[in-house]
């Protein structure tokens, strides 16, 4: 189930008629949001949870395995989302 960050990042893919798939799996990963034909991985990352002790540094160990296999990856944090600023950076890399 999407969180209300994903759904508003999944909107704008969808106005910008990006193809995507949602929770795909990659490795040992679920990845909320994967555009096939850019190899890019966009995780929404909750403000709260991603701040928590131990998170950054899971978040870095995933970013690694996934850069290392050829994702790129764009985190969007959810006052961005919130805000709306990640959209000029969605048009950009997809």
């Amino acid at each position: 189930i999407p969180t209300s960050i994903e759904l508003t990042v999944l909107k704008v893919l969808k106005g910008l008629k990006v193809r995507f798939r949602q929770q795909a799996v990659i490795g040992p990963y679920i990845a909320d949001i994967f555009v096939p034909s850019r190899n890019l991985v966009i995780e929404c990352d909750g403000d709260y949870w991603h701040s928590l002790a131990g998170r950054k540094e899971k978040d870095r160990i995933r970013d690694r395995y996934l850069k290392s296999n050829g994702y790129r990856i764009l985190r969007l944090w959810e006052h961005e989302i919130r805000t709306r600023k990640f959209q000029k950076l969605i048009c950009a890399v997809a």
